[in-house]
């Protein structure tokens, strides 16, 4: 009886040990997967912070040169959110941002 409960004993083992090797492999795994995903989401941090510092560093004019058909036009930012044309601002305000 003691023989074969030592088997038992050695068999329960080194299938523990298979199993703990085997959750260590797949805990690397999931360790080398979110390590990736963690710098791949820092770099689109990264590209999303480089026009909030351009801004920064570069603020609006307070006033605004618009060459709309050849006609100039000065207005402020402040005017031309407060029109009721959204869709114009966004677009002036979307050209403004690349100019920077």
């Amino acid at each position: 009886m003691t023989s074969s409960r030592n088997s038992e004993e050695e068999e329960v083992s080194s299938h523990n040990i298979e199993v703990l090797q085997d959750v260590t492999r797949r805990v690397k795994e999931v360790y080398d997967i979110l390590n990736r995903e963690t710098n791949r989401v820092c770099k689109e941090m990264e590209a999303h912070d480089e026009p909030a510092k351009k801004l920064e560093q570069n603020p609006f004019p307070k006033i605004l040169k618009l060459n709309v058909g050849g006609h100039v036009f000065l207005t402020t930012l402040a005017t031309l959110n407060n029109a009721p044309s959204g869709n114009f601002t966004e677009i002036v305000t979307f050209s403004i941002l690349n100019v920077y």
